[in-house]
């Protein structure tokens, strides 16, 4: 995650991050301005998968529509291009969501 951090812009990637047990795994990870949001103590409140499930939907819905209207853009690499060439787009930062305890999803 440092590597990615160092190496790419939080215009262009963004972080969720969660652990099941605890949240000890991304101590101080949580201050990266790439990180949106830390999502932690799932094994003891399953709910809170679903809730997290949904938004992750949630969001792929919202950036499928952000990318309907901005040009009928394929998909957010797309997008990002035509950004970097000069179209007047917002940016669209990447979103990769990083599992601690995998198993226990």
């Amino acid at each position: 995650m440092l590597a990615l951090a160092i190496t790419h812009d939080p215009e262009i990637l963004n972080f969720v991050l969660t652990d099941f047990k605890g949240g000890a795994t991304f101590t101080k990870l949580d201050k990266l301005p790439h990180t949106s949001a830390v999502i932690t103590n799932l094994e003891d409140e399953l709910h809170l998968v679903d809730r997290m499930l949904d938004a992750i939907g949630g969001e792929l819905m919202r950036r499928q529509e952000l990318l309907r209207k901005a040009g009928n853009y394929a998909n957010q690499r797309d997008y990002e291009k035509a950004r970097t060439a000069g179209a007047p787009l917002d940016p669209l930062p990447a979103l990769l969501v990083i599992v601690d305890e995998f198993s226990e999803l």
